[in-house]
């Protein structure tokens, strides 16, 4: 894929971030000098008994597998830990900075680990499931996967007996290449193969500002079409929720979003609701900000329900779905939503109270569509949501907020520059304002 003159990498966002995961990279500094200095087998061998790959099979037709590689390419960066503000889903650093040694020193022996783990925590796969979905960050990207890692995996001696009906490959938006893709192609075939692209949001001011993504919408569109024209599927990743912005905002994001993929001919929809996990911006607002009057009187911080969005803004984003995108059913599907996968520390969204009747009702609907495709509940819910007893402080809470998202960036971003930088603060808080007059002019 082309790099594009408007690809830019800011700063503020990815200053926060290092902040944040300034111990993890101070730790995987350190591991990488150890791996430096171990055998290679004994490299490997430590890997494979440190590890299991983490899958996820209930209630889907096939299987999801997290495989253990290099780890995210967004988020670790010449040894500096920083990437998407949003996300914490990622390897211990000693885990990635062992598998990157590894990677780098003997990459023969680096796939061969690659398979180890996925045998060891599942087998190969001998029935033939309805969809495979390989989840690594970066399937097309050449550091995490190299042709060897495709051969241990689907070659001659590989881990499929069975080929599933799909396999879904996750992959970053500028890993996608038609010389990769006929690469994966020649071990897995042609036909049945979907590629999940990470979009998260549409704008890419929020995209490369806000969430530290340096994606340009461009470079999204030729992904897809790269993706079509050898006639392979795409899902698009979205995330329903900005960190630490008010529930407007994020609703006019989302929707922005779906239509500009939908311009671009996206297949399927993989749907994430925003939750709060430590180390993220949404963690970080919370932890630093949750009482801080100037958010509070402008209803971005509220106590323990700081950085999250309500599930009535998640409820009339689905209703926006079902009035206007054209096979739903068979195209949208939700990714992180339950409260079930977030680790010790974690929160996902809710309304007014975690006990009120509406969080379970709300989730349970929420999975009703998920797995079964089944509307109706969500329907519901959104026809009668004004009449919660939750709804009035919703009310109260749009109109306190602004609405826009720059706005809220900034009012929120000057918090953080307070909050990080102390005394320096104005300095930041200007980059951050100078970034975002940039970006909403593109």
């Amino acid at each position: 894929m082309k790099e594009y003159a408007e690809k830019k990498k800011y700063t503020f966002m990815n200053e926060v971030m290092r902040v944040i995961w300034t111990n993890e990279s101070e730790e995987y500094t350190k591991c990488y000098n150890i791996a430096m200095d171990m055998e290679i087998s004994d490299l490997s061998e430590t890997i494979y008994l440190m590890t299991d790959m983490p899958m996820y099979e209930e209630e889907y037709r096939g299987g999801m597998c997290a495989l253990v590689t290099t780890g995210c390419g967004y988020h670790i960066q010449n040894g500096h830990m920083s990437g998407c503000s949003m996300c914490n889903l990622h390897n211990s650093p000693k885990l990635d900075a062992y598998m990157a040694v590894l990677r780098k020193r003997d990459v023969c022996k680096y796939a061969w680990t690659v398979k180890q783990i996925y045998l060891k925590s599942k087998g190969v796969v001998d029935k033939r499931t309805y969809k495979e979905y390989w989840l690594s960050c970066c399937f097309l990207g050449d550091d995490q996967m190299p042709l060897e890692a495709y051969r241990e995996l689907f070659g001659e001696k590989g881990i499929i007996l069975k080929r599933p009906i799909y396999h879904e490959f996750e992959t970053s938006v500028a890993s996608v290449r038609y010389e990769k893709i006929k690469q994966l192609e020649s071990f897995v075939g042609k036909k049945g193969l979907i590629f999940r692209l990470g979009i998260e949001y549409g704008s890419e001011y929020i995209r490369q500002i806000w969430i530290n993504k340096p994606v340009t919408n461009l470079q999204i569109k030729e992904a897809i079409d790269i993706c079509h024209s050898m006639g392979h599927k795409v899902t698009a990743n979205v995330i329903f929720g900005i960190p630490a912005l008010g529930e407007e905002a994020s609703l006019k994001e989302f929707i922005h979003t779906m239509q500009m993929l939908e311009d671009y001919k996206a297949d399927f929809y993989s749907i994430s609701i925003l939750y709060r996990d430590p180390k993220t911006l949404q963690g970080l607002v919370y932890e630093r900000l949750s009482e801080d009057e100037v958010l509070r009187d402008k209803g971005l911080a509220s106590g323990k329900h700081t950085g999250l969005p309500w599930l009535f803004t998640v409820l009339r984003g689905f209703e926006w779905i079902f009035r206007n995108i054209p096979n739903y059913r068979e195209r949208c599907g939700l990714g992180n939503f339950d409260p079930r996968i977030v680790r010790d520390g974690g929160e996902v969204a809710y309304n007014n109270r975690r006990d009120c009747r509406c969080y379970k009702e709300t989730y349970e609907a929420l999975r009703r569509f998920a797995f079964y495709k089944d509307i109706k509940p969500l329907q519901e819910l959104f026809a009668n949501y004004s009449k919660d007893e939750c709804y009035t402080t919703y009310k109260n809470l749009l109109e306190q907020q602004e609405g826009d998202a720059c706005l809220e960036m900034l009012c929120v971003g000057k918090g953080l520059s307070k909050a990080i930088w102390n005394e320096d603060w104005i300095r930041w808080y200007k980059l951050l304002a100078d970034e975002l007059k940039e970006g909403y002019k593109k």
